[in-house]
């Protein structure tokens, strides 16, 4: 009887242990089993595959991208809108340019006041109109013209300073004087002022400047004061018979279109 009953505890055992070690397989049984009489018992839909979100909108950019291209190049056919380095290059949109004429007449008296030039001195001649390119424009036409004007004189900027070194008796002061009254010709009411080492080197430059204005025929009569330190030149030749103590030279010094030139000592 004993012997029985350890047997039927044993072999109940067994069947828990067997129930357990079965267990998961069977509730997974059961859970595919539910899903699938699930899915049979609702009704099957044709549904579209989703497409991937940033994929979406890279199409609606570039459909947005290509629409308002192709507006934009419908609108310049029609206005025929120009490019703002077309018009600063273009030398016929601004024919009338004072600064041009200006800039031109400049080098035509570098070119005749009756002296040859050196390479070198031209070559200084070069580095100073580019220094004063905003003075020979004036300040409303450059900021107009700055673009055009430096690249059809191969700069990229414009510097206000220019040193020369050489030696002595190279055509400095000579270079100076002849820039200088090329200056005051070709911008009249110009103003500029030249700070010397002494006395002498100031004295220098002033007859270098007048003997140039001996060498072109009519140039004297358009001077309205002169000393040692001060040259006006009016933008005419005064009448015949005036000279610089005249009414009229005294009335031209006051004008608005006389060059001045103030030579100083240092």
């Amino acid at each position: 009887m004993f012997r029985k009953l350890l047997t039927q505890n044993s072999l109940a055992q067994q069947l828990s242990a067997l129930q357990l070690q079965h267990a998961p397989s069977l509730l997974q049984a059961a859970a595919a089993s539910s899903s699938q009489a699930q899915a049979a018992a609702s009704p099957q839909r044709n549904e579209a595959p989703q497409r991937p979100l940033g994929k979406w909108w890279g199409n609606r950019l570039t459909a947005h991208i290509k629409f308002h291209a192709k507006r934009e190049a419908q609108e310049r056919m029609t206005v025929q809108v120009r490019e703002r380095s077309e018009v600063y290059m273009d030398p016929s949109s601004n024919k009338t340019s004072m600064g041009d004429m200006r800039l031109n007449k400049l080098n035509w008296w570098l070119n005749n006041l009756g002296v040859q030039r050196s390479p070198d001195q031209a070559l200084f001649h070069k580095h100073f109109t580019n220094a004063c390119l905003p003075k020979i424009y004036g300040a409303a036409e450059w900021n107009d013209a700055s673009v055009r004007v430096m690249r059809m004189r191969g700069i990229q900027s414009v510097r206000a300073e220019v040193t020369a070194i050489t030696p002595r008796r190279w055509g400095k002061t000579w270079s100076v004087a002849m820039f200088v009254l090329s200056m005051m010709l070709s911008c009249p009411g110009i103003r500029i002022c030249v700070f010397s080492t002494g006395k002498r080197a100031s004295s220098s430059l002033m007859e270098i400047i007048t003997q140039f204005m001996g060498n072109v025929d009519g140039l004297n009569a358009r001077k309205v004061k002169e000393n040692q330190e001060e040259l006006y030149i009016a933008d005419a030749p005064l009448d015949s018979g005036s000279s610089s103590n005249s009414s009229a030279a005294k009335q031209e010094r006051q004008s608005s279109h006389t060059s001045k030139l103030f030579c100083y000592v240092s």
